[in-house]
Parts: C-alpha cells; sequence; structure tokens
C-alpha cells in the first residue's frame, strides 16, 4: 500500500489487536522504601554506609597534623638561620592541600 494513493487501504491482512495494558499506582511514602516498577514488588531500605566521608575526614586530619608539623619546623628553622626564603612555602600550601586531597582514580 503506498502512502499517497486514495486512502483505501488494500492490505490483505486485518489489523493486529494491541494487547490491554493495565496500569496500577502503589501511593506509599517514599521514605520508607521504594517500589520496582518493572516486577511490581516493594525493594527494602538500605543501609546507610557512610565511609567515603569518614575516609575524607581522616585524611584531612592526618593532612593538618602532618603540614602543621612541618611549618613548625619550619619556623623553627627561620628562628635559628634568619633565612626567610622559606616563607615561600606559604605560597604553595593550597596546591600542596589540593594535590594531597585529589583521588587517584579519579
Amino acid at each position: 500500500m503506498l502512502i499517497w494513493e486514495d486512502g483505501l487501504e488494500t492490505d490483505d491482512h486485518p489489523p493486529e489487536k494491541k494487547p490491554e495494558v493495565t496500569v496500577s499506582a502503589v501511593e506509599k511514602d517514599s521514605a520508607s522504601f521504594s517500589v520496582d516498577i518493572e516486577h511490581g514488588y516493594e525493594i527494602a531500605p538500605r543501609r546507610r554506609v557512610a565511609w567515603q566521608p569518614i575516609a575524607v575526614g581522616i585524611t584531612c586530619i592526618l593532612l593538618l597534623l602532618s603540614t602543621g608539623t612541618g611549618y613548625g619546623q619550619v619556623v623553627e628553622e627561620i628562628y635559628f638561620d634568619r633565612q626567610f626564603a622559606r616563607l615561600l612555602l606559604i605560597v604553595v600550601m593550597p596546591i600542596q592541600l589540593w594535590v594531597s586531597l585529589v583521588s587517584q582514580d579519579a
């Protein structure tokens, strides 16, 4: 059959019946659980595991402790030998902190 003909259908096949679709809605508190739409069953809530924030917090604590200890030694060295060129380390401190917090697999 061509589309631009008189609009008459000359197919020998009867139109196929489309299967009926039934839709059901479930209204429940979305905070307590979720519903798998494809299979129609409830998914139990999972326990939250917050390992990443804990690891980042420990990393930040270690970072600040080690950086503070290192800059304490720099201050002592400046006090004893009066070479103030070591104060340039303050300029690179933000870069040092950023590089130490960047993840390797990102």
